[in-house]
């Protein structure tokens, strides 16, 4: 009875694991490069980092029926561990790639 529950739980971990790694690779292929590029560049900018304390996390939304369309309006948030930077904007996509055009943003610190 043991080895079964063992069994049992090792192939629920297994297909739990292997499940969250499709999502993530889903994820990661159908979300626009310029918001990965974003997070990247905002991770080696120093001043920016020294601001809100380093880099803890980021989120962002954009509607996903306006990845047909040509325009695409998005936020993104860059957490650090004394604030955060939020950003607003919209990105034009041009020869299947998209390009910032508008971006505002917003630096918020907690000192």
């Amino acid at each position: 009875m043991n080895k079964k529950i063992i069994i049992y739980i090792l192939v629920t971990c297994a297909v739990a694991f292997i499940g969250s790694w499709i999502v993530r690779f889903y994820i990661d292929v159908t979300t626009p490069d310029f918001l990965n590029e974003m997070v990247e560049d905002h991770k080696n900018d120093k001043e920016i980092m020294a601001k809100i304390g380093g880099y803890k996390n980021y989120k962002y939304s954009y509607n996903e029926n306006d990845l047909k369309k040509d325009t695409l309006p998005f936020s993104m948030t860059i957490y650090g561990n004394r604030g955060q930077v939020d950003y607003n904007g919209y990105a034009i996509k041009k020869n299947d790639d998209w390009m910032i055009r508008h971006l505002k943003d917003t630096i918020q610190t907690v000192d």
